[in-house]
This record gives C-alpha cells, structure tokens and sequence, in this order.
C-alpha cells in the first residue's frame, strides 16, 4: 500500500496549524509567567520590614505611627532595630525594606534611599533644670551654667561648642548629676526626658518650654518600594491632620 502524498496546500495548512498551537502555548505560558510575577510583587509590598535606631524612643514612636499608617494602605510592618550606622548600611543594600525615621538629606550619602516627603516626627531637645531661676530662651543663655549632654550626640556637641559642658555615656546618669547641682542643666530628648521623669516622679526637675531644638524627621523606603511613597506620605499626613499621630504619641508618654 502506497503511502499518500501531501500537497503542498495541505502541508502549508498543518505547519500553520502546529504554528497556531505551539504560539498559543507560549501566549499561555507567558501569562503564567507574568501572573507569577505580579503575584510575586504584590506579595512583597503586603508586607515591609524596616529598620531604625537600636533604643531610640523616635525609633519606637515612629514604629507604632508606621504600622497604623501603613495599615491603611493594606502593608503589615515589621520592625527591627539595629546600631545606628549598620542600620543605615543595611536598608541602602536593600537588606531591610526602609528606615523608620531619619534626619533630611540622609540619602546624599545613602542613595538607595529615598525620603517619604511627610514629616514622621519631630526630633525634639529640650533644657531640664533643677534650680527654677534659670531662664533659657535659645543657645546663647546657657553659657553660664554647666551643661550635660549624652556622648555622641553631633548635633547638641555642635550647638554647645565653646560652652562649659560634661558628656556622659548613660542618659539617666545626666539626671542624677542634675539632681545632685553637679550640673546645672540638662539638654537631652525631650522624649526621653519625660519618660525619664516619669518614671521618677520624685526628682524635683523640669522641663522648660518650648524646646530649644526640634528638627523634622522622616520615613525612608528603599528605592525598590518607591511606588508606594505617595500613598504612605499621604497616610501620615492624614494621620497628623486628624490627631491620630498625636493619640499615639500621648499614648506612648503615658505608657512609658
């Protein structure tokens, strides 16, 4: 039995024909493809962890403003905290998502960083005194008085350079050397300093008002996430216009 001979019209058919399959299959495995991927991407933005300043009280706050407002926006928070410089070191190598609060201009020298252009919080100093005759009103009033400041910190050594001043390694440890008048004034966090004396009511210290410093900060992403800066600036700043940034952070002072 002879074997049938394909004409040339029905060869071109069945090559078109397997063509036309082997393309759909492809079309097919090429959205496979891509619904992995945005599934993929969708899978990593519904969750973040970001990473800030090991026992920082900002640090703290900020996180807590964070979950909130990244909640709604549909993005669960996690939240580490690591040594100042490594933490900075790590978010710009994109081992962690994000920084929860920093100084402006920190991406000059991190540029896989990029700002959340909203204030998170306000880096806030203040004078804590003992002798209620002291009147501070700005830098200049203090050049009579003996000064305590944490080690380390720049920018209070900067505004205080030339003026009679102790650095100390332990913050609490400023408040016992204010309460004993070896110092006669402290500049510290104004976060930290109420939550200091509160859980120390009976030290005769105060706070003077308003603070001498305060210095915005800001929420960073890494330039990976930077599709979502819009939606969390807007977020926190509608967090801050109805009060709710300042339950948590009333909350937090109470609390601690």
């Amino acid at each position: 039995m002879g074997l049938d001979v394909l004409s040339p019209y029905a060869y071109l058919r069945i090559v078109w024909e397997v063509r036309l399959v082997c393309l759909r299959q492809l079309h097919i495995f090429y959205l496979i493809v891509l619904c992995v991927l945005i599934a993929g991407i969708a899978e990593a933005q519904s969750e973040l962890t970001l990473s800030g300043i090991k026992g920082s009280i900002n640090h703290q706050i900020g996180s807590s403003i964070l979950e909130t407002a990244y909640k709604k926006i549909g993005i669960s928070v996690d939240t580490v905290e690591m040594p100042a410089k490594r933490s900075l070191v790590m978010v710009n190598a994109g081992d962690f998502d994000g920084e929860v609060q920093r100084i402006g201009n920190i991406d000059r020298h991190y540029p896989n960083l990029i700002v959340v252009p909203e204030p998170l919080l306000y880096l806030e100093s203040s004078v804590f005194i003992k002798n209620s005759e002291i009147r501070i009103k700005g830098w200049e009033d203090l050049s009579p008085y003996t000064i305590g400041i944490p080690r380390g910190i720049m920018y209070l050594e900067h505004h205080t350079k030339g003026l009679n001043r102790i650095f100390v390694k332990s913050q609490d440890q400023l408040f016992d050397l204010l309460n004993t008048g070896r110092i006669d004034v402290v500049i510290i966090s104004t976060n930290y300093g109420l939550s200091f004396l509160n859980k120390h009511k009976g030290m005769k210290i105060r706070m003077l008002v308003p603070p001498i410093l305060k210095i915005p900060l800001y929420h960073y992403l890494h330039r990976k996430h930077r599709n979502l800066i819009p939606k969390i600036a807007e977020s926190i700043r509608q967090m801050r216009i109805s009060g709710e940034m300042d339950e948590i952070i009333s909350q937090y002072r109470q609390d601690h």
